[in-house]
């Protein structure tokens, strides 16, 4: 496994770099040019833990409610020869309605606070494409259909310790009351 994600950038199918063979527990991304801000969502060692999510109900995945959430994640790292802690990677988030938890609507996100190190590529699944950098002065409001999902992912700059980021999200559709995935969350 890799310690940092600019290793695992170089592993493109086909690279002729010792690191980079595919194995169970490493993946080979398409070339930034095909894949866009996938790019580094492919980054391994991407934990709970290690992305600020240590007692989320599931993974890497931020659920809305009608009422607007916050998460904030202070100095994600990456490890080098001079910073040997903390130990983080690139850290990819999805942003979504719960399973079966509501009706219509729209998803929305907004970024509260970017420092000049972090760098964040937002994208859209299974619906309106959003590929976009965002950068510290970049401050508003997305949104996608319902059903879709917001892709995040955070990659802290080399040898940075101003990688601070904070982002908003919610949703304006219908609730349902008595979605069992509702009962799950609480039982977690």
């Amino acid at each position: 496994m890799f310690d940092n994600p600019w290793d695992v950038q170089c592993c493109y199918p086909g690279s002729k770099n010792v690191n980079c063979k595919e194995k169970y527990d490493i993946k080979c991304s398409e070339s930034y040019s095909k894949s866009k801000s996938e790019y580094y969502s492919i980054c391994p060692q991407m934990t709970q833990s290690s992305c600020g999510l240590v007692s989320n109900y599931d993974k890497l995945n931020l659920y809305t409610a009608n009422e607007r959430k916050t998460f904030k994640f202070e100095w994600l790292r990456h490890k080098n020869n001079y910073w040997k802690v903390p130990t983080y990677n690139a850290c990819s988030y999805e942003v979504m309605n719960p399973p079966g938890g509501y009706i219509a609507g729209k998803l929305y996100l907004k970024f509260t606070k970017m420092e000049p190190g972090i760098t964040i590529y937002l994208s859209s699944i299974e619906g309106k494409i959003i590929d976009q950098v965002i950068r510290s002065s970049t401050i508003k409001t997305f949104e996608i259909d319902a059903g879709s999902k917001f892709l995040i992912t955070a990659v802290p700059t080399l040898n940075n310790f101003n990688t601070t980021f904070a982002f908003e999200y919610w949703n304006d559709g219908s609730k349902i009351v008595d979605a069992p995935i509702f009962k799950a969350i609480m039982a977690f």
